[in-house]
């Protein structure tokens, strides 16, 4: 038995999988979850879809969540464009890859993308080719590879003239797609041994979903055929919203598992990615269908602490909390520190926010976790100027939020970043902060505070509250 050395695990859960989830993650969620997957170590992390909110609601907003990605080195963002339209958003939302859908039957195509496996091949070669014009490579996709909700069983050699007319017209790579799960291992590796005729094996991916518990068998039967390139979703996160009855697709922790088992490397990190999967799995409020993930166990997966507002001077507020034997708060904010020092707090030094020119202000964490007493944390902030940089107040709000529950607190209170500093909006400023929070599930957290100042940030923070 030959089994290659090394695969590329191809992360589609940020499309595949929320696509066919009820719930709509907000961008900021979507973005820390791809910042997530990338950085277990996966070298190629599906962002989202260029396509109509009235057709999935759950990928509204992709261009935004691809813009404000931080990009790491050596990681390709595709994002899944259905026409030429899609892929003038993509590429002026900085797109690398992008991805083409085409179907091995009439049926499926015209639910997916109301037209026939001609016209949208049509469609699609102006698409590949106004993309690779623009230096951005495209990946192709053949759904229905092993079986169609509509059709049923698919000829292989419709499989295979589709895949193969994909990648002449320019696709560098094609996945074959096992959309509703019923393919079985020895169908799997005749459906890649009949394409690798017609397409080179190292443009060949597979992707599976897992509804008859097949996918890994599936996968494995692949890899012994010479593939190397494997589609999973974190989590096992997805479906398909054009395929009734179809399952999530097979979960990246079990693949990951597998590969490690046989010695093949990936270079993803497990535990990282363990993570990325609750993270997911707790936006989401369901849990992972992974096997692993249910295996290892681990901290729960979290959740979204209640938020609050509050009309007053956050030094002010921190010291009465401290007067009143208030414990396990966290205090963020310029003036915390001289009003707790004056107050009788004592000083540490924390990097746990990171570094950079801006100050943060500081902290205090009361009787928290596993610290003593009273702590004032000092901090600062990478970015920019918060006047001007809407990311530097999300990532500023994410950071405190995880801080207070790194260390045990039950409640964190911050000042409304950008409301005292010239000219931020105040809706957008608040609408910033109120979505980090409630994109950032938490084990110990509790409670936000929002301490504002005046009626006009009193008004905005409450408006992004209710919303």
């Amino acid at each position: 038995m030959t089994l290659p050395a090394r695969v590329r695990i191809v992360e589609v859960g940020p499309r595949d999988g929320l696509q066919n989830e009820p719930v709509t993650l907000p961008v900021a969620t979507r973005v820390e979850l791809v910042e997530r997957l990338a950085a277990a170590g996966l070298a190629e992390v599906e962002v989202g879809s260029m396509v109509s909110p009235a057709a999935v609601p759950q990928m509204v907003g992709s261009d935004e969540v691809l813009a404000a990605v931080r990009r790491r080195p050596g990681v390709r963002y595709p994002v899944l464009v259905p026409n030429m339209r899609g892929l003038d958003a993509a590429v002026a939302a900085g797109a690398d890859t992008v991805a083409v859908f085409a179907a091995a039957t009439d049926a499926f195509s015209r639910a997916n993308v109301n037209r026939s496996v001609e016209e949208s091949l049509a469609g699609y070669a102006q698409v590949v080719a106004q993309a690779r014009a623009r230096g951005v490579r495209v990946r192709g996709y053949v759904s229905c590879a092993l079986g169609c909700p509509y059709e049923g069983d698919v000829p292989v050699e419709r499989v295979v003239d589709v895949a193969a007319r994909l990648h002449a017209m320019g696709c560098a790579e094609v996945s074959l797609g096992d959309t509703i799960g019923v393919g079985t291992p020895l169908a799997a590796r005749r459906l890649v041994q009949a394409v690798a005729r017609r397409v080179p094996l190292d443009a060949v991916a597979v992707h599976f979903h897992d509804t008859y518990g097949q996918a890994l068998a599936n996968v494995f039967a692949c890899l012994e055929a010479g593939v190397t390139v494997v589609d999973a979703s974190v989590g096992g996160l997805g479906g398909c919203p054009f395929a009734p009855g179809a399952a999530g697709n097979v979960a990246t922790e079990d693949v990951l598992y597998m590969l490690d088992g046989l010695g093949i490397a990936t270079g993803v990190d497990m535990d990282a990615l363990l993570d990325a999967g609750r993270f997911a799995c707790a936006a989401l409020g369901r849990a992972c269908t992974s096997r692993v993930a249910a295996a290892r166990g681990g901290p729960p997966a979290g959740r979204v602490p209640a938020v609050e507002v509050v009309e007053g001077n956050i030094a002010a507020l921190a010291v009465d909390a401290v007067a009143n034997a208030a414990n396990d708060h966290l205090w963020m904010g310029a003036g915390v520190a001289g009003a707790l020092r004056r107050a009788g707090g004592d000083e540490i030094e924390s990097e746990a926010v990171g570094k950079g020119p801006i100050p943060l202000g500081t902290a205090i964490a009361t009787g928290a976790g596993r610290l003593p007493a009273r702590y004032v944390i000092h901090g600062a902030v990478m970015g920019q100027d918060l006047r001007t940089s809407a990311d530097l107040i999300r990532r500023t709000t994410i950071a405190c939020l995880r801080l207070a529950d790194e260390l045990g607190c039950r409640s964190v209170a911050l000042p409304a970043f950008g409301t005292g500093v010239g000219g931020f909006p105040l809706d957008e400023c608040a609408e910033l902060m109120v979505q980090a929070v409630r994109s950032t599930p938490v084990t110990r957290v509790e409670r936000v505070v929002f301490a504002v100042f005046g009626a006009d940030a009193r008004e905005a923070f409450a408006r992004a509250v209710a919303g």
